[in-house]
């Protein structure tokens, strides 16, 4: 997630948790200031896998859905991300380890992960940066 930011990658992280402690948990992580927005299950009506965190964060955000990415651990990421009209990488290192149908990508490492990111920042397709849609 470091390198991210460093790249002026925008990141949002939405949890089923509540925002207060998604918060402590970035705070504890000491990436709380690395994430421009962060909404946990209270700050929408509808929960994982609905659509409705990740349009959000989008929102708050403000950028359309096409330029976001959604990296999940579980099946309900995942969906949320295709309900929402979001690419998505699956990461093998939490909840779900095998493959899931929807998932655009997976990845099993963290190096692997920021290949793939990184992968979508050097191509045609608008990934989020600080500055808006990146495209080459």
């Amino acid at each position: 997630l470091h390198s991210f930011h460093a790249a002026g990658l925008r990141q949002a992280t939405v949890t089923g948790k509540r925002a207060e402690d998604c918060e402590r948990i970035l705070r504890g992580l000491r990436i709380k200031d690395e994430i421009d927005v962060y909404l946990g299950g209270n700050s929408v009506a509808k929960h994982k896998p609905e659509p409705d965190l990740a349009l959000a964060a989008a929102e708050h955000l403000g950028v359309a859905p096409i330029e976001c990415l959604v990296i999940g651990d579980a099946p309900a990421d995942i969906e949320m991300a295709r309900a929402a009209g979001m690419r998505s990488i699956q990461v093998t290192w939490g909840y779900s380890k095998e493959r899931l149908a929807a998932a655009d990508d997976l990845v099993r490492t963290w190096p692997a992960l920021r290949r793939a990111v990184f992968a979508l920042v050097g191509s045609a397709e608008p990934i989020l940066r600080r500055r808006g849609p990146v495209r080459s």
